[in-house]
């Protein structure tokens, strides 16, 4: 009973001493001691600036669609004329954080105010409120631009 306590603990004690010892010799490694490289945050800034500027030319489809966006670029047949909720969604989201930009910020709240007006064209019919994830009639395929005026401004 005693030989196998004392294997028992000797085991124990090898173990702990070999992972103590590869701990520190893992963190001095090189590939831990260098310092990441840090990018200004006018660069970020504009690297969002020419996302976003992207996202408006490539897929917005403009006031004439109300300020709907295309579900993709470029466009297939059999694609919805229309995105869905969620890039929608996204689109007002980078609108809003183009607003946080230092210098430029203001000139993006007219755009977050206009996506959250077209986030309002999902809301579904009925009497539990809520968002459709595509476009409700008269706003899907079937729609025209006479009835989609009319139900616009109504």
């Amino acid at each position: 009973m005693l030989r196998s306590l004392l294997r028992h603990a000797t085991v124990t004690v090898v173990c702990s001493g070999l992972l103590w010892s590869a701990v520190p010799a893992h963190a001095q490694s090189a590939h831990y001691t260098r310092r990441p490289h840090t990018v200004p945050s006018a660069r970020w800034a504009d690297r969002a600036t020419d996302a976003y500027r992207a996202l408006q030319t490539s897929l917005c489809q403009g006031p004439d669609a109300h300020g709907l966006y295309l579900e993709r670029t470029p466009r297939r047949a059999g694609d919805p004329e229309h995105s869905y909720l969620w890039p929608m969604r996204e689109a007002t989201a980078a609108a809003v954080d183009m607003q946080q930009l230092p210098n430029t910020g203001q000139d993006h709240r007219q755009d977050a105010a206009e996506r959250f007006d077209t986030v309002e064209l999902y809301s579904g019919p009925g009497d539990r409120p809520g968002y459709q994830s595509y476009l409700p009639a008269p706003w899907d395929r079937a729609a025209t631009s006479t009835t989609t005026t009319t139900l616009w401004w109504a």
